[in-house]
């Protein structure tokens, strides 16, 4: 499989002999706001970034903005060039499965969702800034490998094997820190992610919806069979002292029983009506 290919709708403008679909303009987008703010911290106005960036804080000041600007609020870095590689490799494939709108609408979901998660969470939590679209973009490689689980990446792994790998070594991350915030945004993610690809019929995500819907029958059978089980040995145990009271009856009279000996022979009767 080729990656990085462009979809088979119109691009939404050339650059050159290129065509732009949303995800390489996307990618453009997130270098040219990288370049600013490059610029705006060296010219000394890096205060300003602190009005794009977003924090439950800034939501309750009303920064209603800050949940679409903090995505493309990040300097310049080697880790910025690997999120911009991933979104170009993976970014258009997931486009192409969506459709241009759906794409669109599962970036903007990325972006809002999880800020409202860290929005909900702070007064219990640690408050987060976010700044950035690492994890956007990493939720969109985990898209990627819910529609093309099987695809073979470098050293031939397939997608669905990377991506678990490394949603693993995130949660076991942010445990091992006690970074209790940044697991509930990142799962977040995941699961905004999920739904919106299993909603669209993407076959990993129908298959991981299939294994947990069939865990949870599983479970429920176990729980019911478990409840039979003991509402069965609680009737054999009546029926046992029932044939032990009449015994007693039977060799010493009714006047030899006790009254609470009487009341489980008057409720046995009740209950044979």
């Amino acid at each position: 499989m080729q990656f990085g290919g462009y979809n088979n709708e119109r691009p939404l403008w050339q650059m050159g002999s290129v065509p732009m679909d949303l995800t390489r303009t996307l990618v453009m987008a997130h270098i040219v706001t990288a370049v600013l703010v490059a610029m705006l911290i060296g010219g000394g106005g890096g205060g300003v970034l602190s009005g794009l960036t977003f924090s439950a804080e800034g939501l309750r000041s009303l920064r209603v903005w800050t949940l679409m600007s903090y995505p493309f609020t990040h300097m310049v870095s080697i880790g910025l060039a690997i999120d911009l590689v991933v979104l170009w490799w993976f970014g258009s494939e997931v486009e192409s499965f969506l459709g241009r709108k759906g794409f669109a609408w599962l970036y903007v979901a990325l972006a809002g969702i999880p800020a409202v998660v860290v929005f909900l969470l702070a007064p219990y939590l640690t408050d987060m800034t976010l700044a950035g679209a690492s994890e956007m973009h990493f939720g969109i490689f985990i898209g990627f490998a819910l529609i093309y689980p099987r695809a073979r990446l470098i050293f031939n792994i397939e997608a669905k094997w990377f991506a678990i790998v490394l949603v693993a070594i995130g949660v076991l991350t942010d445990f091992a820190s006690n970074e209790w915030m940044h697991l509930w945004f990142s799962v977040s993610i995941l699961v905004v992610v999920f739904l919106v690809l299993h909603r669209r019929g993407a076959g990993g995500a129908r298959t991981i919806a299939g294994w947990l819907g069939s865990r949870t029958q599983r479970t429920t059978a176990r729980v019911e069979e478990a409840r039979i089980i003991r509402q069965q040995q609680k009737e054999e145990a009546t029926e046992q002292r029932i044939d032990a009271i009449l015994d007693k009856v039977s060799e010493h009279g009714i006047n030899s029983l006790t009254e609470k000996e009487r009341r489980i022979l008057r409720d046995a009767g009740r209950r044979g009506k």
